[in-house]
């Protein structure tokens, strides 16, 4: 208990803004959008039938 409390004191009183900066922030945003893209990109591409997905009928659309 001693312990935390002196890290505590040390590190997070006083530099509560610094323990997590903004770059980390946004780094991890980034990479959470990233592979939740990729995740739902590849559960769609399973579940769904191939031949109703755009990507597989926009020939006969788009000249």
């Amino acid at each position: 208990v001693q312990l935390a409390n002196t890290s505590y004191n040390t590190v997070v009183k006083r530099n509560s803004e610094y323990t997590c900066p903004p770059w980390f922030i946004f780094t991890s945003a980034y990479m959470f959008d990233v592979v939740f893209d990729i995740g739902i990109t590849a559960f769609w591409d399973h579940w769904k039938i191939p031949q109703k997905q755009w990507k597989n009928i926009c020939d006969k659309y788009v000249q």
